[in-house]
């Protein structure tokens, strides 16, 4: 942030930051309204709150999957390859 002012600069990265407390309403009330206009303008960051919401909907009305430890592997592996911007895992068909 810049200076005192914490609402001045709220950057794609702070908003990533701070997304829980601002989807929990923990926020102080200036705090929320620059993220408010952040996410206004920045589609970015408003795509990363609708699929945040999507996936927590999701936990909600399935509730916990359990894996086995090598699709966990799988799974795991290939976020962090797109995180990562690597090519993740090759997808293979049950006729292959």
């Amino acid at each position: 942030m810049v200076g005192d002012d914490p609402t001045a600069a709220i950057t794609c990265e702070l908003m990533a930051e701070m997304l829980t407390d601002l989807m929990e309403g923990d926020l102080p009330a200036e705090i929320e309204a620059a993220a408010l206009d952040h996410l206004a303008s920045c589609r970015a960051c408003e795509t990363v709150l609708a699929d945040t919401r999507a996936v927590q909907k999701l936990a909600r009305d399935h509730g916990r999957i359990e894996l086995d430890p090598d699709d966990r592997d799988r799974m795991l592996g290939a976020i962090l390859a797109e995180v990562d911007g690597a090519p993740g895992p090759t997808r293979t068909t049950e006729a292959e």
